[in-house]
């Protein structure tokens, strides 16, 4: 007859064997028993859930377990298991409890649904995307801009998303495709009406940080999108100042045409000529041949 020892022992083979996508035979009721002895009540629960057990998880639901508690060694929710394995009955139970869609698994870092799409569950993703048309639509969609995956982006907002939707950090579909500088997803946001004159969650112009981190090509079409130009922070810092000060000639030159003013100054005082006088920026020369000394006068 099997040991407390040996189980145990099992618990840690299954452990490596799904590390590995391997399978491992173990009987379900001792591996939860030794699982239970050793507090680990919430692998217990995430395991019944990857393993079709519907009355295992709803007992420990019923019993008070968090629905969105992770297994200790894989980093999956009940939810990540029963939709990676198809049981559609476990899932249903596991939202009608509340559980979160959005969650990433920490060994493939994806979601229940990219976890079921991946396995080729297709009612169990359908049932998934039923019940995420706000949540996790969001997380996808910001994430797809992240990615620059226009096709998805534009998928999205053929069903309908709100172009300006964020993520459960606060970040929108444009900060990340601005970020990233992904010109196609930034266009096709803009196109659909993201706010070009929007805020980062900082609640800085996300336009200056787009001229902050050089990204020209993106910063051009926010201004073909109606970004202002001459938008500053609250010490009166413009995205002339800053493309001044880090050398960035072809942003200057770009600025300049959609009528930057040269002559702003920052609470301190500053010109964007000043700053890049005193950066040792000004020899720096625009693909079109100024340099920032020539431009900035």
């Amino acid at each position: 007859m099997a040991t407390l020892r040996d189980a145990a022992e099992r618990v840690t083979a299954i452990e490596q064997a799904f590390h590995n996508e391997q399978s491992v035979d173990v009987d379900p009721a001792l591996r939860s028993t030794v699982l239970a002895a050793l507090g680990r009540h919430a692998d217990a629960f995430t395991e019944a859930a990857q393993g079709g057990r519907c009355a295992d998880v709803e007992r420990y639901l019923d019993q008070g377990m968090d629905v969105n508690a992770t297994h200790s060694e894989l980093g999956w929710t009940a939810l990540h298991m029963a939709a990676s394995n198809g049981h559609e009955d476990i899932v249903k139970l596991l939202l009608r409890h509340g559980a979160d869609q959005s969650r990433v698994s920490a060994k493939k870092e994806k979601t229940p649904l990219e976890l079921a799409i991946q396995r080729g569950h297709s009612s169990v993703a359908n049932l998934l995307r039923r019940g995420s048309r706000c949540n996790e639509s969001h997380e996808e969609f910001v994430e797809a801009a992240r990615r620059g995956h226009a096709d998805v982006l534009r998928r999205m907002l053929l069903d309908g998303i709100d172009v300006n939707v964020t993520n459960r950090y606060g970040v929108s579909a444009l900060m990340f495709a601005a970020d990233q500088a992904h010109p196609e997803a930034t266009q096709l946001l803009l196109r659909h009406g993201a706010d070009p004159n929007g805020l980062t969650r900082f609640q800085q112009p996300l336009f200056l940080s787009v001229i902050d981190h050089g990204h020209t090509s993106i910063a051009r079409l926010f201004l073909e999108y109606g970004a202002a130009v001459n938008t500053a922070t609250g010490d009166q810092v413009t995205g002339l100042h800053i493309a001044a000060e880090r050398g960035h000639a072809d942003m200057v030159y770009l600025l300049l045409k959609y009528g930057a003013d040269k002559t702003a100054r920052t609470n301190d005082g500053d010109t964007p000529y000043r700053l890049a006088y005193r950066s040792e920026q000004l020899a720096r020369q625009s693909s079109h041949g100024e340099t920032l000394e020539v431009l900035l006068t």
